[in-house]
């Protein structure tokens, strides 16, 4: 009811005469209750709705304090024992939260919010089954219950049942169709289902009812580069952003879109918002390194893959992309340990080994380079140019049959391959390919308390 946390209802008369002026402005009810309980002290719900006031207005250690004045007097009142559970949970105080609600259920067992809000503290305790099981015994008891339903939808969804998530998110707006952080869930679990075109209609509907809605404006966003419609993406993250220009969540998927769009000078800039933000967030200096490289920026290109190492040295994609731009500063000595890194993490790696090989043949550790192609040409013995550049290394090891053997090979394989000449060694490098496109990072949703 207005003037009380949302999904909690009030049993009982007591409302303080003329309180229906004040039921959307917390300061005014927190006078008119603090009023009612200085003239009648022993009045448990005139503490219980000085406690809803500071709970509305974050003041949440008083609230508790307000709370324990009304139990202490009606310790039989169910909406009294919910109120005092959602302050404790908004003091993070779960466990001591979950008693409570099952207080309230002890006092009244048919309260569908005391079962809503008790599946939110199992959920904040990762107790994710029981939570659901709540949330469902809510609506059993309420099949009308539209936020016990959105919550109900989050808590599946989370637990990876997105087709179930769906039809608890579609009660939820039939329900209340002005449900706006439904119609974002709902968007959410479309998406994790793949179902694009259909999230992003759901995150059309909570836009339209809350422009202002900054997180539904980003979900769509997601939505819409699944799609490939990267353009609309980042005009939907620009709508997002307007809204939480701090965000760098925001800023990170607007960059990824950007980047599939070849708008790298633009997608450099949404990263450096981005690390700007969450300084400790790797992927997003490692795309800002993608950025640079691709913009032929290699020593900013370096800089940024060693912020995102820094962060997180076991991201082999990183290391990988680092090596390459240390090849094209000609830095051989440093980007062949780079690709080493790579190597030692995944065997199998074939293009980490090759690119670790022409590394080390072009610093001139020519034995080592020559095992290196070895441990390529394992994993794939039909690339014809591995096979020249690994002549080319026994040739500067004074191997010289061996070294005509291998172009002998790459000749075979690609008879027009002009690296498997005997005469004149390629300066240049194997193929170059940067990899990884780093995913746009997920949607949130909204469990609302």
């Amino acid at each position: 009811m207005a003037g009380m946390m949302k999904g909690i209802v009030q049993k009982g008369d007591g409302v303080a005469d003329g309180l229906e002026k004040c039921q959307d402005d917390p300061e005014g009810r927190l006078l008119q209750w603090t009023n009612a309980t200085g003239a009648d002290a022993g009045s448990a719900r005139a503490w219980v709705g000085k406690a809803t006031a500071l709970l509305d207005l974050g003041r949440y250690e008083e609230a508790f304090d307000a709370c324990e004045r009304a139990v202490a007097i009606d310790p039989g009142d169910v909406t009294t024992w919910t109120i005092r559970g959602t302050v404790l949970r908004k003091l993070k105080r779960h466990g001591e939260a979950l008693a409570s609600y099952d207080r309230a259920i002890g006092v009244d067992p048919a309260y569908a919010p005391a079962w809503n809000f008790r599946g939110t503290a199992l959920r904040r305790l990762s107790q994710s089954e029981e939570a659901i099981r709540s949330y469902e015994r809510a609506v059993a008891i309420d099949p009308g219950y539209a936020l016990g339903c959105n919550n109900l939808g989050t808590a599946l969804l989370h637990s990876g049942e997105g087709a179930r998530a769906v039809q608890s998110f579609d009660r939820a707006v039939e329900l209340d169709p002005g449900y706006v952080v439904a119609w974002n869930n709902r968007g959410l679990a479309l998406h994790r289902l793949g179902r694009y075109q259909d999230a992003v209609a759901s995150f059309d509907c909570a836009v339209e009812l809350d422009p202002g809605y900054g997180m539904a404006w980003n979900n769509r966003g997601l939505a819409l580069h699944r799609l490939g419609r990267y353009e609309e993406a980042v005009a939907s993250y620009d709508r997002a952003l307007a809204i939480l220009p701090g965000a760098a969540a925001i800023w990170f998927n607007k960059g990824t879109s950007l980047v599939e769009m070849d708008r790298h000078e633009d997608a450099a800039a949404a990263f450096t918002k981005a690390v700007t933000f969450r300084p400790g967030d790797s992927v997003a200096w490692s795309n800002l390194g993608g950025a640079h490289d691709a913009l032929g920026r290699s020593e900013e290109a370096v800089a940024a893959f060693d912020r995102a190492l820094a962060i997180d040295s076991s991201d082999t994609a990183t290391w990988f992309n680092r090596g390459l731009a240390l090849l094209d500063l000609e830095r051989y000595g440093d980007a062949a340990p780079s690709f080493s890194h790579v190597t030692t993490a995944t065997p199998d790696d074939t293009a980490a080994w090759v690119h670790q090989a022409d590394a080390l043949r072009k610093s001139g550790q020519f034995r080592e380079a020559v095992a290196a192609f070895d441990r390529a040409l394992a994993l794939n013995p039909e690339d014809a140019s591995v096979w020249a550049h690994r002549g080319y290394a026994l040739r500067r090891l004074g191997m010289r049959e061996e070294a005509t053997a291998s172009f002998r090979r790459a000749r075979e394989i690609e008879p027009t391959n002009e690296d498997g000449e005997e005469e004149d060694e390629e300066d240049g490098s194997v193929r170059r390919e940067a990899r990884v496109k780093r995913l746009p990072e997920q949607g949130r949703s909204d469990l609302e308390q």
